[in-house]
């Protein structure tokens, strides 16, 4: 049987995992002109969506040594990043919503097969290893591209 007792953990969890996802974004979303992936991004126009998807304190902060027109502008692995992990907890958190709805509606819909089919896909949505690898890796690549990229242009720097 579903209570609310049920729901909480689940909806406690999918909050540390956004707080998680998103600190990883911050990492892998700062805009260099020596990235070896530099001439592909994307320029956020929107002052909240800038403050959402771009690292304040790496490119957007005043003491920041990045060119005022790179600050709004997200990398290649910041879209990828993007693009995958919003729609990802959007899923997940509608479908906590929808049956933490239906256990406080104390509905028997609850126990319908689409339900179940809904509680299984966010469990496989939330415990996938894939994605935590994906979470994890996709700033590790940023940081790769940063080195070499740093380094490529350290050396041309140097001639």
């Amino acid at each position: 049987m579903i209570t609310i007792e049920n729901c909480l953990p689940p909806i406690m969890g999918w909050v540390c995992f956004a707080i998680i996802a998103i600190l990883l974004e911050n990492l892998c979303s700062c805009y260099f002109p020596f990235l070896l992936s530099s001439k592909f991004y994307y320029r956020v126009r929107n002052k909240k969506l800038q403050s959402i998807l771009i690292s304040p304190r790496r490119t957007r902060s005043k003491d920041s040594e990045t060119a005022p027109e790179d600050r709004n502008k997200l990398p290649l692995l910041g879209c990828i990043y993007c693009v995958v992990i919003f729609p990802w907890l959007f899923c997940e958190i509608v479908i906590l919503l929808i049956v933490l709805a239906l256990v406080l509606l104390e509905s028997d819909f609850l126990y319908s097969p689409f339900v179940t089919n809904l509680i299984s896909i966010c469990e496989f949505l939330f415990v996938n290893e894939c994605f935590w690898i994906f979470i994890a890796g996709m700033p590790l690549l940023y940081m790769i591209d940063y080195s070499l990229g740093l380094r490529r242009w350290q050396k041309h720097q140097k001639r």
